[in-house]
């Protein structure tokens, strides 16, 4: 696990060779996941399959925290 710390109105995008679960352990994020957009909340959890290309913003008034896990294939 990984926990990347977001700041407020930032951002960060990647792409990893597999499947990975993340989950908002604070603040609230815009997610895009490929083509589709969704708000999550603190506690929501979201697959991303291999090679798609996914970022989360912070769009709360707090340090946004997301915790990372891969699935190496």
């Amino acid at each position: 696990m990984v926990t990347i710390s977001i700041p407020v109105g930032d951002y960060f995008q990647h792409t990893h060779d597999h499947e990975s679960t993340s989950e908002i352990l604070q603040g609230v994020a815009r997610v895009k996941v490929g083509t589709q957009t969704f708000v999550m909340n603190m506690g929501e959890l979201i697959s991303v399959p291999a090679d798609t290309p996914h970022s989360f913003e912070n769009i709360s008034q707090e340090m946004l925290l997301v915790s990372c896990g891969h699935k190496n294939s």
